[in-house]
């Protein structure tokens, strides 16, 4: 090929790639939703429920198109999950609900299942804001405290406090 043919081709390559990372949305593979199922649905509605229970074992993210909970090992879900603990990538588990489309239920990178229900998002994403809102309040707390006390900070303050009180 001449240097030229080859310069316009990677123009438009790279023009592309512009294009996809200049976009709002995430790219995700064409999903084929089997038809809706409602007893599918509800033992999937229950499964999201329940955890949203647990803070430690679940991770959650959501946007104003989709939301996902994933699980790196579906055996710790409910245990208190200490320091380098391995993950069992056979255990691994996530939901990813698709507004007005559908939903995934993924477990061990290998076994996949794909339903439509158009209505599954808008009837769980209050509760999963309300959960991310929840978990960010019990981060931010947990991590306040212990820079207070791990730093001397707290002590400062407390210090602060005292001399403040004592001079009026």
């Amino acid at each position: 090929m001449k240097k030229k043919k080859l310069k316009k081709i990677a123009k438009l390559i790279f023009g592309k790639i512009d294009s996809l990372k200049k976009m709002d949305t995430t790219i995700r593979e064409r999903v084929d939703y089997v038809s809706y199922d409602s007893e599918v649905s509800k033992k999937t509605t229950d499964l999201i429920t329940k955890l949203l229970e647990y803070h430690d074992g679940v991770n959650i993210s959501f946007n104003s198109d989709s939301f996902s909970i994933s699980a790196p090992d579906i055996t710790n879900i409910k245990k208190v999950i200490k320091k380098n603990t391995l993950y069992n990538e056979d255990n691994y588990l996530e939901i990813y609900v698709v507004k007005d489309e559908g939903f995934s239920i993924n477990l061990s990178y290998s076994k996949r299942t794909n339903y439509e229900d158009k209505d599954m998002y808008s009837q769980l994403i209050d509760k999963i804001s309300e959960r991310v809102l929840q978990n960010n309040r019990e981060n931010f707390s947990s991590i306040w405290d212990r820079v207070m006390k791990d730093s001397g900070i707290m002590r400062d303050n407390n210090l602060e406090q005292l001399f403040d009180d004592s001079t009026k």
